[in-house]
C-alpha cells in the first residue's frame, strides 16, 4: 500500500480554490438578498393595494346596507298606507 504525501503546495492550492468559491457563494448570497429586498418591496406595494381595496370595498358594503336599511324602512312605513 502507497502512501501519499500532501505537500505545503497542495494545501495552497486547495486554500486557493477554497477561497475562490467561498468568493463566489458570497457574490451569489449578495444577489440573493437584493432578490429578496426587492420581493418584500413588491410584497409591501401588493399589501398596500390591498388595503386600500379592502377599504373600499368595505365602505361600499356599509353604503349599500345603509341604503337597503332606508328602503326597507320606507317600505315599512309606506305599507299601511298602500294597504
Amino acid at each position: 500500500m502507497a502512501t501519499e504525501y500532501v505537500t505545503h503546495r497542495d494545501l495552497d492550492a486547495l486554500r486557493a480554490e477554497m477561497r475562490g468559491e467561498f468568493a463566489e457563494m458570497r457574490g451569489e448570497l449578495a444577489e440573493l438578498r437584493g432578490e429578496l429586498a426587492e420581493l418584500r418591496g413588491e410584497m409591501k406595494g401588493l399589501a398596500g393595494e390591498l388595503r386600500s381595496e379592502f377599504a373600499s370595498q368595505t365602505r361600499t358594503l356599509i353604503y349599500a346596507n345603509f341604503g337597503a336599511m332606508l328602503g326597507l324602512a320606507g317600505i315599512i312605513l309606506a305599507a299601511p298606507r298602500l294597504g
